[in-house]
């Protein structure tokens, strides 16, 4: 449950962090649709 914990912490660091940058409210699965949008956008493998 530990590492758990830790990963939700950064879910919500970076998600709070996206919020104060954009305004916008994102959610984890959105911020990570979106940098995934970009990576194929420069023509990386996923």
């Amino acid at each position: 449950m530990k590492d758990r914990t830790i990963v939700e912490q950064v879910a919500n660091d970076v998600t709070a962090q996206a919020h104060r940058l954009s305004g916008e409210d994102w959610t984890p699965r959105a911020l990570l649709k979106k940098g995934a949008d970009a990576q194929i956008g420069k023509g990386a493998v996923l």
